[in-house]
């Protein structure tokens, strides 16, 4: 088998994975909008980590550079994703995949909101 294929393999099955996944944990992701949302010239969540840690200039520089080189690379990571598996699926397995893909967005949505309403009654 190709190397080409083995990585399709692998692809497909962490699709298959993803749709048997338990519900979401307690706590949100770090990163609740996809991949392609980012807006990686202001990483998110920088500024909150920088405040709570109180870095020095020298440090957020240094994290700065890192978390933008860490949000290109997994925006890239995430179309070269996208595109394979497009080229892959059928049309039947895409709309599959894309109601698992709105089905995680709304968990996380109403994770986000469950946490975030938490925040505010402390």
């Amino acid at each position: 088998m190709s190397i080409k294929l083995k990585s399709m393999a692998v692809m497909l099955l962490s699709a298959t994975v993803f749709a048997k996944e338990p519900p979401a944990p307690p706590a949100p992701p770090p990163m609740a909008m996809k991949a392609a949302e980012l807006n990686c010239e202001q990483p998110p969540h920088f500024e909150q980590l920088s405040q709570r840690l109180t870095l020095t200039s020298d440090q957020q520089s240094v994290i700065f550079a890192a978390m933008k080189q860490h949000c290109e690379t997994m925006k890239a990571a995430h179309q070269t994703m996208a595109d394979t598996m497009k080229h892959v699926l059928t049309p039947e397995q895409q709309t599959q995949l894309d109601k698992l893909h709105r089905e995680r967005t709304d968990r996380r949505h109403e994770h986000k909101h469950e946490h975030e309403d938490g925040k505010q009654r402390r």
